[in-house]
């Protein structure tokens, strides 16, 4: 004759909840991060566009709300990782390569590799 673990049930439904939680976060933050990013390419023009004539666009500060926005970008993909993970569908194997891209972005970005308009002056 077995005896069931104490609590067994309790815990497996609250692991259930913890589960259908995170799925629903998941959900919402995949949608809050595709309209950060929306905003991500607005901040990028309106910072490259009102930077003044002669001036270098990543040199001025018209790209610090670009820049601040970029690492609730950032965050946000933390986030997402973190939800997949306890939403324990296989969802972060979407995550980890989104933290990873958003993380690889401002290195490619101070390179000068991923800069949207040249820096040449005419």
């Amino acid at each position: 004759m077995s005896v069931p673990p104490p609590c067994g049930g309790a815990a497996a439904a609250l692991n259930f909840g913890i589960m259908n939680a995170a799925r629903i976060i998941y959900r919402y933050l995949i949608a809050v991060f595709i309209a950060d990013v929306l905003l991500q390419f607005f901040l990028a023009g309106a910072g490259v566009f009102s930077a003044g004539p002669g001036t270098a666009a990543r040199e001025s500060s018209a790209l610090d709300p670009h820049r601040v926005n970029g690492m609730a970008v950032m965050l946000l993909a933390l986030l997402v990782l973190a939800a997949g993970l306890l939403a324990r569908d296989g969802w972060w194997r979407w995550a980890l390569p989104l933290l990873v891209l958003t993380l690889l972005q401002p290195v490619l970005a101070i390179a000068g590799a991923a800069g949207g308009l040249p820096t040449a002056e005419w």
